[in-house]
């Protein structure tokens, strides 16, 4: 059936046996794990080049992470960049491109630690909105780490609120130059660094139409550039000097005209001794709640000249003179971070939800506690219903996004040409879709690990567990390529918009058909729900009915009470303001919506995979069923479920919770993550809990370093009580 490969230690007896409580999940399993394993790679072919270059990482004893749990921060960021490094050098000694599978694999097995993402970005922001001249340039520059490069948006006194940023591009016509300049203390650039991925951007995706993957360099070249190059960044005082060159936004302003936020080069450090140039100011902005590999920093811009050459210029242009051009809507500005949103979700956040029940769920089946009756054994946790209800919902909310995000990564496939030439027929829905999926995801994945962890009791609060960095990394998720709310919000500007073209005022007329992700805003609305019984409400095309029409209702409630407002004489920004809240409610409930419906498309494309139908059809239901149930007053408000129909709900819901556990352990399997990528104690595929977790314990330096506190402290005091003995 084909396994993950996990972590094998030959010195240890434990290491080589498989747990039998664990093994006993995996005796008759009821469906073909490797062919799931297949189906979300994308293919067999996928599956084996993944084990592949996982089996290349994983030999190689530069990325082991034996001591990664008691490191310093700065020993995070020099393990990071030897890491970065160690793995150019492989991948032009094995021919893996950039933009490679091979390459967002190697990314995948490393798990993270690697320095340098926003480098990255960087390329990504460069591919989005740079010329073709520009990507020629700079791009092979990237490539071959001749600049280290990093992306500058956020400031100390604004982040997702873009055109409110400070920082100012003023062209000087007589030099043909742009003067980049922070005015205010507020306009420091804040954050820049890598704390937008924590490793998953390997794979610059989807490539640039024209751009080609640079010739392969031999590995001695790569080994002297390192030992030549790299070996200064790699020094404790390098922590958040790591830049050359950093992509600003910043506002433009030409021939007296502000223009709105443009992305331009700007480099920050000289290539001959990493000193900051003149004009810059720069340096790390100090702890965090994780991300210790990555060296966020802080950049003031004090009248720094770049040449007109050095702003991005696909969709905006500033001639010699001075005169503006701008190609297609304010919007195309914004492109580089709709496919920064897109790529983040399968890259970066949903699989940290895989991770932490794939470790939950593996250690529930070992963790013995209780009885369910006086005269039985110990039982798994996972054979308690709470317990099901903490985990399994999470379990399959991560395959729902998983699928969610497949989806939307296809629509940005078919969007992404049009777009880099001039078609930004799409880029509206694009941007509302990748808004609202990239809020709902992280909202729930936080949930998710943090359930995840706490279902772990006492052992998931230990950093050997590996919940912990899992839960912190998503948190900055919520946060970070915009904040929820505001991103929520985004999308409901879209769907206010979309829902007045469905449902126009008398004496007009409707102009054009929806969007595809909202036009069921304007279908006819069923008025109840048909179910009767339990059973009913495993059918998928009522519950995405069921979905669909909350999700119209509380639109069509939001546009009532703004319109209202208006009508009484607030304007369009005052009434706005005042319905926000309602807003936000609807945004959320048709981003499910779309993720449950979603669903439902996958489960039909799985028809000739009956056994793995099935299970997941399991997940799908429980997915779309603990939706209604949590957000049960939106579907009891209008009627449309009744109270009898919420408790039918429920039925089936619990009835699924009992199906899924006896699958819970394969499901997990199926994503494949390996021994080397989890990182947990709790969490390897053998099930040697207490084995593991008390053997990584005995490597803690506190263990062998003596106890610095005695002589000083401990042993006055021991030795002032001892006359009392």
């Amino acid at each position: 059936m084909g396994s993950p490969v996990h972590r094998v230690s030959l010195g240890d007896t434990w290491s080589r046996q498989v747990h039998p409580d664990i093994e006993s999940e995996r005796y008759i399993p009821s469906f073909n794990v490797e062919r799931l394993i297949n189906i979300l790679d994308g293919g067999p072919q996928n599956t084996e080049l993944r084990r592949k270059v996982e089996s290349v990482i994983q030999s190689d004893p530069e990325f082991s992470l034996k001591d990664h749990y008691f490191m310093t921060q700065n020993e995070h960021y020099v393990a990071a960049v030897r890491k970065t490094f160690h793995l150019q050098i492989i991948a032009k000694r094995l021919g893996w491109s950039e933009n490679s599978p091979e390459f967002y694999y190697a990314y995948r097995a490393v798990s993270g630690e690697l320095a340098f993402n926003l480098h990255r970005v960087f390329q990504k922001s460069l591919r989005s909105l740079g010329s073709e001249e520009q990507i020629a340039k700079w791009n092979p520059l990237c490539n071959e780490f001749q600049i280290i490069a990093s992306y500058a948006q956020t400031e100390l006194g604004h982040g997702t609120y873009l055109q409110g940023l400070e920082t100012e591009a003023t062209y000087d016509t007589a030099t043909q130059e742009f003067v980049v300049h922070s005015p205010t203390l507020t306009a420091t650039k804040w954050w820049p660094g890598d704390i937008s991925l924590s490793g998953q951007w390997g794979l610059s995706y989807p490539p640039c139409k024209n751009w080609k993957a640079p010739a392969r360099e031999p590995a001695d070249k790569w080994a002297s550039y390192t030992r030549d190059h790299v070996a200064p960044l790699l020094s404790p005082t390098s922590v958040g000097r790591s830049a050359t060159h950093t992509l600003v936004q910043a506002q433009l302003i030409c021939s007296g005209a502000r223009r709105g936020m443009h992305a331009f080069i700007v480099p920050i450090r000289s290539l001959e001794d990493h000193s900051p140039l003149p004009g810059v100011t720069v340096g790390d902005i100090g702890p965090k709640m994780g991300f210790d590999s990555i060296d966020n920093g802080f950049l003031r811009l004090d009248h720094v000249r770049v040449p007109r050459e050095n702003m991005l210029s696909r969709f905006a242009q500033v001639l010699p003179d001075g005169t503006y051009f701008k190609l297609g809507s304010p919007q195309t500005n914004y492109f580089s971070m709709v496919v920064m949103r897109v790529d983040l979700l399968l890259g970066e956040i949903i699989p940290l939800l895989q991770k932490a029940c794939v470790i939950a769920v593996r250690y529930s089946v070992i963790r013995r506690q209780s009885r369910i009756r006086p005269s039985d054994p110990e039982a798994k946790i996972l054979d308690y219903q709470t317990q099901q209800q903490k985990l399994l919902p999470h379990l399959a909310t991560a395959y729902a996004f998983h699928f969610l995000g497949s989806n939307l990564s296809e629509f940005l496939h078919s969007s992404y040409d049009a777009i880099l030439n001039k078609d930004f027929s799409h880029l509206p829905e694009l941007h509302a879709l990748s808004a609202g999926i990239k809020a709902m995801v992280s909202d729930l994945c936080l949930q998710g690990t943090e359930l995840c962890r706490r279902a772990c009791g006492g052992h998931g609060y230990s950093n050997l567990s590996g919940l912990p960095s899992l839960v912190t990394k998503v948190t900055a998720s919520c946060t970070y390529e915009g904040d929820n709310t505001v991103l929520y919000l985004q999308t409901a500007r879209f769907l206010v918009k979309n829902y007045q073209q469905a449902h126009p005022t008398p004496g007009s007329t409707l102009q054009r058909s929806l969007p595809q992700s909202v036009a069921y805003l304007a279908t006819t609305d069923l008025a109840r729900c048909p179910a009767q019984k339990a059973a009913d409400f495993l059918h998928p095309k009522l519950y995405t009915t069921a979905w669909a029409h909350v999700a119209t209702r509380l639109v069509k409630d939001s546009v009532n009470h703004l319109e209202t407002l208006m009508q009484s004489g607030a304007d369009w920004d005052e009434a706005w303001n005042q319905t926000t809240i309602l807003h936000l409610h609807a945004a959320k409930a048709h981003c499910y919506y779309i993720s449950v419906k979603s669903f439902t498309e996958t489960l039909q494309k799985l028809e000739n995979e009956p056994e793995v139908q099935q299970v997941i059809k399991h997940l799908c239901d429980l997915y779309a069923l603990h939706g209604i149930l949590t957000s049960a007053a939106d579907f009891l408000h209008d009627g449309f479920l009744s109270g009898a129909q919420v408790d039918a709900v429920r039925t089936a819901y619990l009835d699924l919770l009992r199906l899924i556990r006896k699958d819970a352990i394969l499901l997990t399997d199926a994503f494949d993550f390996t021994d080397h990528c989890l990182n947990s104690a709790l969490g390897c595929y053998d099930g040697n809990v207490y084995e593991r977790l008390f053997h990584w314990a005995q490597e803690s330096p506190t263990n062998t370093q003596g106890n610095p506190a005695y002589e000083k402290y401990l042993r006055p005091l021991l030795q002032s009580q001892r006359s009392k003995l």
